[in-house]
């Protein structure tokens, strides 16, 4: 064989090789792409879980719902605890009868933003559960709320099982009376003495006085 031959078939051999690495590179690159955007969108989703998660376990209404039952009558050890619990969001003081509550953090401005998240087109609507729940403890955090309160609304919560468990109840009950085409007002009426009628007047009363605050509502029921 000639070398020019030699170098021809050489070439070409090359060429016919880069050609197949080159397809396998560009195939193999696309793939992790696709890859990479998938994990992407898990990544967002796993996100929207955490950050959901996250509006829960941190809005002020979670904190009380897990307050020892052993400090409902010391002012300070409750201090203590929503600084400990609740305290990225929130600086605590106390009279002696009333929690003082300075709410200036960005996440506390998010949760308080959520509870007046009540037009149509408002974001927070979509969140469900979180947004609602977020809702309740941004609505008690009103600068004063008084201790004897605090011990109402967590024997409350307690009663029906905990915060989360009893909204997602009454939410539940509630879509489910929407889709029947009742109102609002009916739906929520109906609902919410459903979710409550194993509990009692107290219970029902206290809850009632919670969920009737307008902010809470509105974040709760479309």
């Amino acid at each position: 064989m000639t070398v020019i031959k030699r170098i021809t078939c050489y070439l070409l051999t090359v060429t016919i090789l880069f050609g197949f690495t080159f397809f396998d590179f560009t195939r193999a690159l696309a793939e992790e792409n696709k890859i990479s955007r998938d994990q992407s969108s898990l990544t967002l989703g796993a996100d929207y879980d955490n950050l959901e998660e996250y509006l829960i376990e941190n809005s002020f209404i979670y904190a009380i719902e897990n307050m020892p039952d052993d400090i409902l009558d010391n002012p300070e050890a409750i201090v203590e605890w929503f600084q400990k619990n609740a305290g990225d969001d929130y600086q605590f003081t106390t009279d002696g009868e009333n929690l003082l509550i300075d709410t200036t953090s960005k996440d506390a401005l998010l949760l308080m933003e959520m509870s007046e998240g009540q037009n149509s087109g408002s974001e927070f609507q979509t969140m469900g559960v979180a947004a609602c729940i977020g809702a309740i403890g941004a609505a008690l955090v009103t600068g004063v709320l008084p201790i004897a309160k605090i011990t109402k609304i967590k024997n409350a919560l307690k009663a029906v099982g905990g915060t989360s468990k009893f909204v997602k109840n009454l939410i539940s009950h509630y879509n489910f009376n929407r889709n029947k085409g009742w109102s609002r007002s009916r739906s929520y009426d109906e609902a919410f003495d459903r979710a409550t009628a194993a509990y009692g007047s107290q219970i029902k009363t206290e809850l009632g006085a919670l969920f009737g605050i307008t902010a809470i509502y509105g974040a709760c029921f479309n």
